[in-house]
């Protein structure tokens, strides 16, 4: 692996596991919705596989 990548992966891992990632997400306090993903899926899956 090319050094340049390694250290792009390992600084990447770092700053997800900083928490800085989710700062703006948490500060903005997002309104959540009601669907649950497992809900959304199978409805997205069964209008996919009908076109």
């Amino acid at each position: 692996m090319p050094e340049k990548l390694a250290a792009t992966l390992v600084e990447m891992q770092a700053v997800m596991h900083s928490g800085k990632t989710l700062e703006n997400f948490h500060r903005s306090q997002p309104k959540m919705g009601k669907v649950k993903l497992a809900d959304f899926a199978e409805e997205f899956a069964n209008v996919y596989h009908k076109k």
